[in-house]
């Protein structure tokens, strides 16, 4: 499974994955507001109410010498007040109307001067730092019988920003644990999606080159189905150029081969007519047309196999296939001097009757001419222990070196000992054929004997067999 950032998958992840992480942190964003928002609110609320109550504890009856003593007896703790809840940091400062401080923190008159702009009665709420952490602070003036006091009253913020900080927190696990079940969702949408197409891949993978039957597109995404149209559109575009191509070499073959049969026998009867002196040059004539026949029709062998289609196969009796041909290939034989023999046992494939006679063909010709004169030359076939049929043509020759194998295969190259009156096409056409039949073609050199062994894919039976 490929997360590469080309693939397929990896885009729709990254598009769904991009869009929720910014999604979280813009509820992260929001939620860290709002909690501060609602802790600063509650916060406020809070020291207002404990200001007011200390505002209402110096109104002692006993006058402003009273008062003056309280203020002192609060400043000798260091300018905090007594709290109810655990952990809170309550610092206050009493400022006369005259700006005297009367007791407190005087780090809180830092305040003061915003208070001038307020009313009498209206608190005014203001962020500080204090010995390096961030506070909070209620001011406002307060009237004691002659006197105008200002009273600042501040608490550390770090309880409420903890508390914030637990609300974000909070918040984060639910959505990081919404998205890993999200992607885990898409993950097994996209995978169920493209299983398919996985499946269709490897349908298009197994076809053989002249399968162009068209490609099934119900089964595919309605996204994918305009490209699997294109594709059979395509496919059948290439089948119709195939047939095209097809009957244009069946009618080359006949319009080529009546020609030049006509002038090959023509200057046959010439040479029996002309004088001695012509007749050598007669003969060569004879011989290049010749090999001219032999090249066109190896050219036209070897187009016609490479453009043939799955109609051609059907099964095939190796056997009667060798014996109904042998005729054509005793009378090579016998004008090269050279003994066919025969190893036939009981075999069966599938496959295109007239490929199978160019490749025996073709192999029986280059044992003939490359073997050693008056050679004997084995045709066979059978079944081997796997259960899959096999063609082979062994000959007495040297064989082909192993390092010259792929390269006598392809068209118009020959062998390192080859004569001069080959084409080099018939092992090109051998390769055709076995790659038609997806078939294994092997050579085994060396003396005293050597073979070319075609095997093909094990395939059952036919009917009555």
């Amino acid at each position: 499974m490929s997360l590469r950032p080309e693939t397929l998958r990896a885009r729709l992840i990254i598009a769904v994955l991009v869009p929720a992480l910014l999604i979280i942190a813009l509820s992260t964003v929001f939620a860290f507001r709002s909690a501060d928002r609602f802790a600063q609110r509650e916060q406020d609320a809070l020291l207002l109410r404990t200001a007011v109550a200390f505002a209402a504890y110096l109104e002692p009856e006993s006058g402003h010498e009273a008062m003056t003593v309280l203020i002192r007896r609060l400043h000798s703790r260091g300018g905090r007040l007594l709290s109810a809840a655990e952990g809170d940091d309550l610092r206050f400062l009493v400022v006369d109307a005259q700006g005297a401080v009367l007791g407190g923190d005087p780090r809180l008159s830092q305040v003061l001067p915003r208070l001038a702009s307020t009313s009498a009665t209206r608190p005014f709420f203001a962020d500080l730092r204090l010995e390096g952490e961030r506070s909070r602070s209620v001011a406002f003036r307060h009237a004691v019988r002659n006197d105008d006091l200002r009273i600042v009253v501040a608490e550390s913020a770090g309880r409420e920003d903890a508390e914030v900080r637990s609300i974000v927190i909070g918040s984060i696990w639910p959505n990081l644990l919404l998205v890993i079940v999200m992607i885990a969702v898409v993950w097994v949408g996209i995978e169920g999606s493209l299983r398919r197409l996985d499946a269709l891949g490897r349908d298009i993978a197994r076809r053989e080159p002249t399968d162009l039957e068209p490609l099934d597109a119900r089964e595919a995404p309605v996204e994918v189905r305009p490209l699997l149209v294109a594709v059979n559109d395509m496919l059948a575009r290439i089948d119709k150029s195939n047939s095209q191509q097809r009957t244009f070499l069946s009618g080359a073959a006949h319009q080529l081969r009546t020609p030049l049969a006509g002038i090959q026998m023509q200057v046959d009867l010439a040479t029996r007519e002309a004088p001695e002196e012509l007749k050598p040059r007669l003969k060569r004539v004879h011989a290049a047309i010749g090999d001219l026949v032999h090249c066109t029709h190896q050219m036209l062998a070897l187009a016609r196999s490479a453009t043939g289609d799955a109609a051609d196969m059907s099964p095939v009796d190796l056997v009667a296939l060798i014996e109904d041909s042998s005729s054509g290939w005793l009378d090579n034989a016998l004008s090269r001097g050279a003994e066919l023999d025969f190893r036939l046992s009981p075999a069966r494939c599938t496959g295109s009757v007239w490929m199978l006679q160019q490749l025996l063909g073709n192999l029986i010709d280059n044992a003939i001419k490359h073997g050693p004169g008056g050679g004997l030359v084995t045709i066979g076939c059978g079944t081997d222990p796997q259960g899959r049929a096999f063609v082979e043509v062994e000959d007495q020759g040297a064989g082909i070196p192993e390092a010259a194998r792929t390269q006598v295969l392809e068209p118009f190259v020959r062998g390192p000992d080859a004569r001069s009156d080959g084409s080099g096409l018939g092992l090109a056409i051998v390769r055709e054929v076995a790659e038609r039949h997806s078939a294994v073609l092997e050579f085994t050199s060396g003396a005293p004997h050597s073979r070319v062994r075609l095997t093909f894919p094990a395939a059952p039976p036919a009917h009555g067999v």
